[in-house]
């Protein structure tokens, strides 16, 4: 599932993956991506399929890669389900302006 927002004129709207392209602000949140979201996605951003199918594995460990066109931050956050606390990788892409 995919949610695109961004930001114009001081103000946040519902976007699409074209927006990444834009010199807006734009906040891309994918959760449990397609195999056809992430072709989409890599597309579109230029970020490599494998390194976007990289960070989905759930065993990732924490780190930060700065690479020439975008950033990459992955942390564990905590879940908590059934009364049972957890952790979960997360990863945010950091993309340069164009």
């Amino acid at each position: 599932m995919k949610k695109i927002y961004t930001y114009i004129k001081g103000s946040v709207k519902e976007g699409t993956v074209e927006d990444l392209n834009s010199n807006n602000t734009v906040w891309a949140d994918y959760l449990n991506p397609s195999k056809n979201e992430l072709v989409e996605l890599s597309e579109v951003s230029g970020i490599p399929l494998d390194e976007l199918k990289e960070v989905l594995d759930e065993e990732e460990r924490p780190m930060v890669v700065d690479l020439d066109n975008y950033s990459l931050l992955i942390f564990r956050a905590p879940l908590f389900e059934k009364e049972e606390i957890s952790t979960t990788p997360v990863s945010i892409f950091i993309s340069r302006y164009k």
